[in-house]
């Protein structure tokens, strides 16, 4: 559904991405082009200044009031002048080839005719009226080679950085274009590997090239598929090993069942026998079925621990006394030294810690030979207090350690038929749940040591 439509939103991102990679040297561009064409015009109106300057150091306006040249006054060498009266007679002009007393044409022919050579633009050319005390007295002509003013070369910097700054908003084009390219084919690859977990397809590993935060997502994909290829192989095992639990004792049922209905369990003796094996069977399935419905109430959560103050040495010398008398019941001997448990309260759920230690104990007792011996005991350390199980059967190998509190596994040492492999990854869940830990040791005695381990912090 929602995998199957790309979202038009990755498309819209990519566009505006593309866009602002753009916008942003076209800005600047802008921004210098005003800058540059404000400093142009900066430098033309400083030269103006200074033509109206020369204006004022050139002219006076004489005692009938008419405007006059002043004596001996000779226009510098960056600017050719000429000026007129109202008449538009000249009264002072350094263009070649004019003199006072031409007309004020005359100077705008010459100035035309010796620019001509020039390369378009050599020039910057001012005309305009003389006003003095408000009234217009004559008319004047400058000349200024854009040189002077820097013009020519404040063109060319302007040319030449708008080139640059084209250039820069292209260059800024292409890579927007090929980042947007790589983040898209990215992005693609990403939603192809998610439609291919959601799919079903747990095996192909989810890989991406380019920026890091892709690879970092790709990475949390890949650490999500691999995630749900282990929920799916462990429930894969979960159904096959119920399965397997499940069938033996009722196949057992049902052939004691058929040979009921057979007539072959006609004699008494052989009917009780047959009645006490189902029954047996029976309570195989029951224990079996409440296994499984605790291991499922871990897996889910839906179990709680409800934490009081316990005596940690009445409690355990009370499971001693009843795993005891277990144990001889079976033909195996339970040895009980509780002393450093004495005095000392912790907070737990006493049910499920009785849970949890009696499944230590039952497969302490499982795996010890006939007339063997299991022993339950404590020791202090500088960390806290052990609860030590040990047994004399055949241990649990350093490559079986890894994988002993898994659910459903047995170890090599399992006899057939014998539990479901929930205990231990029931032990361990609740002990872990008090927060403390529960590991396997050496035992002197060969054979396995399951040892609770509860933190200083938590003995009152």
């Amino acid at each position: 559904m929602g995998f199957h439509r790309r979202a038009p939103g990755l498309k819209l991102l990519l566009i505006a991405l593309a866009l602002s990679t753009l916008a942003l040297p076209m800005a600047l561009g802008l921004l210098a082009h005003a800058f540059l064409t404000g400093k142009l015009n900066e430098a033309t109106q400083i030269r103006f200044s200074a033509v109206n300057g020369e204006l004022g150091r050139a002219l006076e306006l004489g005692p009938d009031g008419r405007l006059e040249l002043r004596p001996g006054y000779v226009a510098p060498a960056w600017l050719s002048l000429a000026v007129a009266n109202p008449q538009g007679i000249l009264l002072y002009s350094s263009f070649p080839g004019t003199m006072p007393g031409q007309a004020l044409s005359k100077a705008y022919e010459a100035a035309s005719v010796s620019a001509t050579p020039v390369v378009p633009g050599a020039y910057s050319f001012y005309s305009d009226v003389v006003e003095r005390q408000g009234k217009v007295v004559g008319s004047y002509i400058a000349r200024i080679p854009s040189r002077s003013l820097g013009l020519i070369e404040g063109r060319r910097d302007l040319r030449r950085s708008f080139l640059v700054l084209c250039a820069i908003a292209l260059l800024a084009v292409v890579l927007g274009a090929a980042v947007s390219t790589l983040i898209a084919s990215s992005a693609l690859r990403l939603e192809r590997a998610a439609l291919a977990i959601a799919e079903g397809d747990l095996e192909s590993p989810v890989q991406a090239r380019g920026l890091r935060e892709i690879k970092s997502l790709a990475s949390a994909m890949d650490a999500m598929r691999l995630s749900l290829a282990e929920a799916r192989d462990k429930r894969n095992r979960f159904l096959a090993a119920v399965s397997h639990d499940l069938r033996t004792p009722l196949t057992s049922i049902g052939g004691y069942l058929e040979a009921i209905e057979d007539g072959l369990a006609e004699d008494p003796e052989v009917l009780d026998r047959y009645v006490s094996i189902l029954r047996a069977k029976t309570r195989v399935l029951e224990e079996r079925i409440a296994g499984l419905l605790e291991f499922a109430q871990m897996e889910t959560r839906e179990w709680r621990l409800g934490f009081v103050g316990l005596g940690l040495g009445p409690f355990l010398e009370d499971l001693g006394r009843e795993f005891a008398e277990d144990a001889r019941l079976v033909g195996r001997r339970l040895e009980v030294e509780l002393g450093p448990a004495e005095g000392w309260t912790v907070r737990a759920d006493p049910a499920l810690l009785r849970r949890a230690l009696e499944n230590l104990l039952s497969n302490a007792l499982r795996f010890c030979p006939p007339g063997g011996l299991a022993r339950l005991s404590c020791q202090r350390t500088r960390t806290g207090l052990l609860i030590l199980v040990e047994d004399e059967g055949p241990g649990i190998s350093l490559e079986e350690r890894e994988k002993v509190f898994e659910p459903f596994f047995r170890g090599s040492g399992a006899r057939e038929g014998e539990g479901n492999g929930l205990g231990l990854y029931i032990a361990l869940t609740v002990i872990q749940g008090h927060g403390w830990t529960l590991e396997v040791r050496d035992s002197p005695s060969g054979g396995a040591c399951l040892a609770v381990a509860i933190p200083s912090k938590a003995l009152l």
